[in-house]
């Protein structure tokens, strides 16, 4: 795992460097924000209850419509990201036989090979449908030298608790159905953390260090839910916090987006930043829809 991402950020890192913004180090890049720790009495282990969140048939032609055009331009599309009120606007498209993690660091959504533009993606290991507990994507935060630099831009954006707070949700759109996540925290880690784990990764590492063998299906219900405890206390622990929701906390029962980038200048090329996003469970979607309806809209592009 360290491995595979190493080589996508040491790709990554090298995009960076030609789309500087002009700071060339991290202690010298004033941005307003200040790193906070995260309190660690912060996991919780409720389950969801109520009454569960319906697709309605206009949303499903909407979607219909939408993916139909973004699949014709690439067949790998799984997605498609946006922060209302933000800058980011992006297809989500995953390479399930890119081992790397590195196709996309070039390839763009329409498969040009434009080197250092790439597409925002997510990890090979995921399963594509956003129902992962862990679901991770990628994408260059592109220096505003570039005509389009929206991409994961706003990533760092959320490290200034002040557009934390004022961009609380991010919303995904798959062929299936809409998404809406709220943002928990975003933290600077570096590129070796043990805290770049995907649900796959989870089971590996309990599956290799296990003296019986077990399956999947055997991990995910008896062993899963006290791994994603520890790795929820470890991220509670981090130091590098920059912004975080008030009175945050993990839940073990919960599904997180998890956003990861590069800074947008030159700084340590081991420094990466992540910003975990907590899916809003069904049960609590219609409640949430009607308070922020008007909250959820798409900014600049076109369906």
């Amino acid at each position: 795992m360290g491995n595979k991402r190493k080589n996508f950020f040491a790709t990554l890192i090298l995009g960076v460097m030609l789309f500087v913004t002009g700071c060339s180090n991290i202690t010298g890049f004033d941005d307003g924000t200040e790193k906070t720790k995260v309190e660690t009495s912060n996991i919780v282990s409720t389950g969801d209850a109520g009454s569960k969140y319906t697709v309605s048939q206009e949303e499903k032609n909407y979607l219909k419509n939408k993916f139909d055009k973004l699949s014709s331009v690439n067949e790998q599309t799984v997605g498609y990201i946006y922060v209302p009120g933000g800058k980011m606007e992006e297809p989500i498209v995953q390479d399930k036989e890119d081992k790397s993690n590195a196709i996309y660091l070039d390839k763009t959504f329409e498969k040009n090979n434009i080197p250092l533009m790439g597409a925002v993606f997510m990890d090979y290991s995921n399963d594509g449908k956003f129902e992962d507990h862990l679901t991770w994507l990628f994408g260059h935060a592109r220096g505003s030298g570039v005509s389009d630099y929206r991409m994961f831009k706003d990533v760092l954006r959320y490290k200034d608790q002040k557009f934390f707070n004022e961009h609380p949700y991010v919303v995904v759109e798959t062929p299936e159905r809409k998404y809406y996540y709220e943002a928990v925290m975003i933290h600077e880690v570096h590129e070796d953390t043990e805290l770049y784990k995907t649900d796959q990764d989870l089971y590996t590492n309990h599956y290799n260090s296990s003296s019986i063998e077990i399956s999947k299906e055997e991990y995910d219900s008896q062993y899963k839910a006290k791994d994603l405890e520890d790795y929820f206390d470890k991220l509670s622990k981090s130091e590098t916090v920059f912004a975080k929701k008030e009175n945050m906390k993990f839940n073990v029962n919960d599904k997180y987006l998890i956003l990861s980038t590069c800074p947008d200048f030159i700084a340590d090329p081991e420094t990466r930043y992540n910003l975990y996003l907590r899916q809003i469970p069904d049960s609590e979607l219609n409640e949430f829809l009607e308070k922020n309806k008007d909250k959820l809209v798409a900014n600049t592009k076109a369906d």
